[in-house]
């Protein structure tokens, strides 16, 4: 007689507290990067795909780890839609984040997602590397802080400079031809403002 008093409690309790069958379930809340997948070479913007599955998704966040050093933001970029699975009703998130990987070049980059719902959160983590020469001071290459016309530019500039020093002293001007690695000087008449400084050659 007291089984079936214990038993008729048990049932009574369960009616008055239902317990949600997704709080049971270690498959949620669930998250995945769908793109781009793990050890893919990756270059120019990607668009980093993040899906999530749960109850009351929220706090949708993107980590970004590179050389030991991460950053965490919020992923903004997202539309959540409810889907029905076996005996329950759960919402699925779908976030999108570009990333450029310019300052990443050459480096094995880790997108590492995190997502909340009521019954705690899940991540998912992929690794990917990034084509092209390794970063200088994690922003440009090398070759991008010297373009290649800037040394013409600049030995043009210095030269003009330095013409416009000596012309009023010198008794010989520069030929604009070139005769192997030299300049070939010609005779010319000197200007009268430059003539008590000059000395002839």
């Amino acid at each position: 007689m007291k089984g079936k008093e214990t038993l008729l409690l048990a049932l009574t309790l369960l009616a008055l507290f239902p317990v949600d069958a997704a709080s049971k379930d270690p498959k949620l809340p669930d998250v995945e990067i769908t793109y781009p997948i793990d050890g893919q070479t990756v270059e120019g913007v990607v668009d980093v795909k993040v899906q999530a599955k749960g109850k009351g998704l929220e706090n949708p966040q993107l980590t970004i780890r590179t050389d030991g050093i991460g950053t965490t933001f919020q992923l903004k970029d997202c539309v959540v839609s409810k889907s029905t699975g076996v005996e329950q009703v759960f919402e699925v998130m779908y976030c999108k984040y570009g990333l450029d990987t310019k300052p990443y070049g050459g480096k094995k980059v880790e997108l590492t997602a995190d997502v909340k719902d009521r019954n705690g959160h899940d991540r998912d983590t992929v690794a990917v590397l990034v084509s092209g020469d390794r970063a200088y001071n994690g922003e440009r290459s090398p070759k991008e802080y010297i373009p290649d016309k800037v040394p013409f530019q600049v030995y043009g500039l210095v030269r003009a400079k330095l013409m416009a020093a000596v012309a009023a002293y010198a008794p010989a001007q520069i030929h604009p031809r070139t005769v192997g690695d030299c300049y070939r000087p010609r005779r010319a008449a000197l200007p009268a403002h430059a003539a008590p400084n000059a000395v002839a050659v």
